[in-house]
């Protein structure tokens, strides 16, 4: 699965997406243990907006399916996979271990497998907020994938710091902003205001970003963890209309 581009999430966010939702049935072929089975491809959608954790909103799926055997209950996120990695991969994937998550939502697998290979935390955080909101209707479930995202974006807070200058400074300042932003958006859903109030004080400078809703999205923040307000909310009722 390709990470995350901010650019993509900063466009939906201020424009809206250009299609209308799209998904057709596909088949498929499990890389590890060879099972064929059926699924669906999500194609393109369109996004009229973005909520505060940032899961856009509209006639599109969020998030995008992950073909998933029904087997062994790998999700595919790479089709292009090489052989090397699948084999790798396999012992883990056939585990006591990955077996007791069989159960979890694709993209809280999709973490497990991050986790397992050493990715980016930054990744990893993506796709146990993906979990979540697969989970919105489970209340414990829900709360769990937002702890384990919060963890991993509270990492990748430390380890962009530790980025080689190699990295863009721009893709690496505005990820860093994000971790930060999303450790707040996350304690305030969790009910944790003390924590998030304090994430708020110590926010870093934001610089030049091409994060436009930032400023504004802070503190509107602000104001509903001040309110003891563990609610949802949109992008739109934090910025100011044009």
């Amino acid at each position: 699965m390709k990470r995350t581009s901010l650019f993509v999430l900063l466009l939906f966010a201020h424009t809206g997406g250009l299609l209308a939702s799209i998904s057709a049935p596909a088949e498929f072929t499990c890389p590890i243990d060879q099972t064929k089975f059926s699924g669906i491809k999500d194609l393109s959608g369109y996004s009229d907006g973005m909520r505060l954790d940032l899961k856009q909103i509209g006639a599109i799926t969020q998030p995008w399916a992950l073909p998933d055997c029904p087997k062994c209950h790998f999700v595919i996120f790479d089709e292009d996979a090489s052989k090397k990695k699948i084999r790798k991969l396999r012992p883990f994937i056939l585990s006591d271990s990955y077996k007791e998550v069989a159960s979890r939502p694709s993209y809280y697998r999709l973490a497990i497998i991050q986790t397992h290979q050493k990715r980016p935390s930054f990744d990893i955080g993506w796709s146990y907020l993906r979990a979540s909101w697969q989970s919105e209707k489970l209340k414990e479930e829900y709360a769990d994938c937002m702890k384990k995202a919060l963890g991993a974006f509270s990492k990748a807070s430390e380890e962009l710091a530790k980025t080689p200058k190699k990295r863009k400074e721009q893709e690496k300042h505005d990820d860093y902003l994000v971790c930060c932003y999303l450790q707040i958006e996350l304690l305030r859903k969790l009910a944790r205001f003390d924590e998030a109030s304090k994430v708020i004080s110590n926010f870093p400078a934001i610089g030049k970003t091409e994060i436009e809703w930032l400023s504004d999205v802070l503190k509107y923040q602000k104001k509903l963890i001040e309110a003891k307000d563990a609610g949802e909310h949109n992008i739109a009722d934090a910025v100011p209309e044009e």
